[in-house]
């Protein structure tokens, strides 16, 4: 629970396994291994799926173009954000979003 909440939290932030080490006052294995045992994803794909759910909201929502989008996600790199949407959602942002609106 308590990496659910630094990882809903601080989403949009530059997030590392360090950083959640440190929060929790844990190993990185240790907490890697009882995060995939409990909620049966690893903790960075948990935290892309928090990353894609927030970008479906911005791109459905907003007007924002899919740079900003990225960024305002946590995504440093829009090629990177696409290719992690994309494998989610089975097709890119902006068709995400041209299909969503019609």
């Amino acid at each position: 629970k308590t990496i659910i909440k630094y990882i809903k939290r601080h989403y949009a932030e530059r997030i590392m396994m360090d950083d959640i080490e440190k929060h929790c006052g844990y190993s990185k294995y240790y907490l890697s291994r009882v995060f995939k045992e409990t909620c049966q994803k690893t903790i960075m794909g948990y935290l892309n799926e928090v990353r894609i759910n927030k970008a479906k909201e911005l791109l459905v929502k907003t007007d924002l173009d899919i740079k900003t989008v990225a960024e305002s996600c946590g995504f440093e790199c829009q090629s990177y954000f696409g290719k992690v949407f994309k494998k989610s959602e089975g097709r890119s942002p902006l068709s995400f979003r041209n299909f969503k609106e019609n």
